[in-house]
């Protein structure tokens, strides 16, 4: 997990690069940038596996995490199934949750993230540096994104492959924005959304039905986000200075 955070954090840097310093085009940067990540994957587990194992796979055995369950808060009927089984950086994930809550709402550095989103020109004239700013953001996004890389591949299959996340990373950019680009309301969907796929699976075990039906079911998430689409995008706000680049000289 710690390399996890800090290869994330890492890679950003291309992003931050890119948009920051040559003020690229922040989607095309973006899209790159997975396309880029993907393929990296893949090719540097297959020269790993070739170089140790002697078979140039794409794939290696990561394990999967042990689970607990807490005690006392597990016995309450129906709440407590929330605290059975459950994987130990669910917790890291929730407490990360609240910090960064904490850090953009209550903090000075939070307020001059926000501004930077919402009106950067207004950010630079009170004699702080947006440019910087935005690359503390962009590093620390990419260090969570590589936490909650690691977390969901350690949870779901003991074979590693570049392509176990399915688009999965698009949800999240698809909870953020449900989300009102907000930090909780962003966390109960992402949390609506592993319900929904969990939920599906556990169908198709009930019912008995043959595993061909698994890969319907990974459209679940995909349905539910489409009909969110249609019921909520009216409502959002997204920040003024999205996907801009800043450019000092404009002001």
């Amino acid at each position: 997990m710690v390399f996890a955070f800090l290869g994330g954090m890492l890679f950003s840097l291309i992003h931050a690069l890119l948009c920051i310093k040559f003020k690229a085009n922040q989607v095309i940067s973006g899209v790159v940038i997975n396309i880029l990540a993907m393929a990296l994957t893949e090719f540097l587990t297959k020269q790993i596996n070739a170089s140790i194992f002697g078979a140039a796979s794409n794939k290696f055995v990561l394990g999967v995490s042990a689970r607990i369950t807490v005690p006392v808060l597990s016995e309450i009927p129906v709440l407590g199934a929330v605290f059975t089984n459950l994987y130990p950086f669910e917790i890291v994930i929730v407490v990360i949750a609240f910090i960064a809550w904490f850090v953009l709402y209550k903090t000075r550095f939070g307020l001059h993230l926000r501004a930077c989103g919402d009106n950067p020109h207004a950010v630079d004239a009170a004699g702080i540096k947006v440019g910087r700013v935005r690359l503390i953001a962009v590093m620390a996004s990419g260090a969570f994104s590589g936490l909650g890389g690691i977390c969901f591949a350690y949870s779901i299959s003991a074979n590693f492959s570049s392509n176990i996340y399915s688009g999965y990373g698009y949800l999240a950019i698809a909870a953020l924005i449900f989300g009102n680009w907000k930090i909780m309301p962003t966390l109960f969907a992402c949390l609506f959304f592993g319900i929904a796929r969990s939920t599906g699976y556990e169908i198709v075990k009930i019912l008995g039905m043959p595993s061909t039906f698994q890969d319907l079911v990974m459209l679940l998430p995909y349905v539910l986000t489409l009909l969110m689409l249609v019921f909520f995008s009216k409502k959002n706000h997204s920040p003024r200075a999205l996907g801009e680049i800043y450019d000092k000289g404009a002001r």
